[in-house]
C-alpha cells in the first residue's frame, strides 16, 4: 500500500509540473465550489456575472412618454399625514426592459435622470403599485378627473417581487415628478436624453441612454389618453380640488412622513 501511495504521488508529482495553470484552474475550481456549498446565493451571483460578461443584462427601450408643465394633465394620489394628497406628474415614460441573461432575475431597483441644458438631473419615482393611484385631469383645474387604471401596465406593480424569464419582456408605465427649480407652469423642461439606471437581483447594475421625445400635444382629448392609458368603462369624473397638492419628494425632504401605501 505504501509503495503505491508512493507511486500515485510520483505521478502527481510530475503531471503537475507539467499542468501548473490547469492545477491552479482546478484548486480554485474546488476552492469555488466549497464556497458555493456554504453561499449558495452568492454562487449563483458569480454565476450571473460571468454569464453576462460582454454584454448588458437588459435591452431597454421607450415607446411613448409625457413631459408635462407643472401642474399638468397627469397627477398622482398618495396617502399622508395631510390626508389624501395630489403629487403632479412631470414625466411619464412607457418603458421596456427585456432580460438578456441566460437565467431568470428580479429588478430591485430602477432610477431615470433627464439631460437638461446639458446636465443630467435625477426625477424622483412616484411608486405606482397602486394601479388606480393616477388621475388624468380633464379640466383646467382639478374639478374633472378621471381615475386611470394601470393594473396590467405599471411598471412597479410588473417588477414588484416578480421574476422576469430568460428572453421576456416588462413593459409598464412609470411616473415621475419635477425637481423644484423644474417645475413651470407655462413650458416644461426640454429634455435632450433620458438615461435608465436599473439594478438585478445578482447585483447588476446598467445605465442606458435613450432619446427623449414629446408626445404631450397628442395626449390632450379625453379618449386619447396615450391609446395605453386606459380608462375603466363608466369611470365616474371626480372632483379632486379639497386635495392638498404636495410633490411627493418635497413631502419625503419635510418633516412629516409619509405612510406606507
Amino acid at each position: 500500500m505504501a509503495k503505491h501511495n508512493q507511486t500515485e504521488l510520483n505521478w502527481w508529482r510530475a503531471w503537475i509540473s507539467r499542468h501548473p495553470v490547469l492545477l491552479g484552474v482546478g484548486a480554485l475550481a474546488v476552492v469555488v465550489s466549497g464556497a458555493l456549498q456554504l453561499i449558495i446565493g452568492f454562487g449563483t451571483a458569480i454565476s450571473m456575472v460571468r454569464s453576462c460578461v460582454g454584454h448588458d443584462p437588459f435591452q431597454v427601450a421607450t415607446h411613448s412618454g409625457i413631459i408635462s408643465v407643472y401642474p399638468g394633465k397627469l397627477v398622482y394620489t398618495y396617502n399622508s399625514l395631510l390626508g389624501r394628497t395630489l403629487a403632479p406628474v412631470g414625466v411619464a415614460l412607457d418603458v421596456d426592459v427585456r432580460n438578456l441573461l441566460d437565467k431568470p432575475t428580479k429588478i430591485f431597483h430602477y432610477a431615470v435622470d433627464a439631460d437638461i441644458d446639458g446636465k443630467w438631473r435625477r426625477l424622483s419615482v412616484l411608486p405606482a403599485l397602486g394601479p388606480r393611484s393616477v388621475y388624468w385631469v380633464l379640466s383646467d383645474d382639478l374639478s374633472n378627473c378621471v381615475n386611470l387604471d394601470f393594473t396590467t401596465n405599471s411598471f412597479d406593480i410588473l417588477i414588484h417581487d416578480k421574476s422576469v424569464a430568460s428572453g421576456e419582456s416588462v413593459r409598464g408605465w412609470i411616473f415621475l415628478e419635477w425637481p423644484p427649480d423644474l417645475r413651470r407652469s407655462d413650458k416644461p423642461p426640454t429634455i435632450g436624453k433620458i438615461r435608465i439606471e436599473l439594478g438585478d437581483a445578482w447585483g447588476l447594475k446598467q445605465r442606458t441612454e435613450l432619446p427623449m421625445i414629446d408626445w404631450r400635444n397628442a395626449l390632450q382629448e379625453e379618449g386619447e389618453v396615450g391609446g395605453e392609458f386606459h380608462i375603466p368603462p363608466g369611470a365616474p369624473r371626480e372632483d379632486l380640488r379639497g386635495l392638498a397638492v404636495m410633490p411627493r419628494i418635497d413631502l419625503l425632504h419635510s418633516s412629516l412622513p409619509v405612510p406606507p401605501k
